[in-house]
């Protein structure tokens, strides 16, 4: 991966601070690293968090629908899925009798906006205000312009 994005890289023309950006990508989708949480914008964390696993699916679905073919059972056989993610097999039997009744997203939290932790409560605020009392753009000018009229400050 690092080899097609170093050639990718280098046919777009991309600049020293681009080709770093996109040796930062290949490494998560390579390796899953927590370095994510150095990108300062979150752009990256985004992509980690919600574009891999989008992209993922979306393109497995695209392959299969454009008939791509593939092995018949990931799950069996040899090198499969299971061996990888669940090396125990003792495990196994215990998670197959949860299927059904044990929803792990419900012990979870559930992110409403595409914003970091610490504004999400400002954007669910921001949502009520807009909704409740129909603002507008325009009515936000007003405001704004009748506060500094005033002498307030936001």
């Amino acid at each position: 991966m690092f080899g097609a994005t170093a050639a990718a890289a280098s046919l777009a023309g991309l600049t020293p601070r681009q080709i770093s950006n996109a040796l930062a990508y290949t490494g998560h989708q390579a390796s899953g690293l927590g370095s994510w949480a150095r990108d300062s914008e979150h752009i990256e964390k985004a992509f980690v968090f919600g574009g891999i696993g989008a992209r993922n699916g979306i393109t497995s679905a695209l392959f299969a629908q454009h008939g791509f073919t593939g092995e018949e059972d990931i799950f069996s056989g040899e090198h499969n899925f299971l061996e990888v993610f669940c090396p125990s097999r003792k495990e196994l039997p215990k998670w197959l009798d949860n299927l059904g009744s044990n929803y792990e997203i419900s012990v979870t939290s559930t992110k409403k906006f595409s914003v970091g932790a610490p504004i999400q409560a400002a954007a669910d605020a921001m949502i009520t205000l807009v909704r409740d009392h129909k603002l507008t753009p325009t009515t936000l000018k007003k405001l704004m312009f009748t506060s500094r009229r005033e002498g307030r400050k936001w």
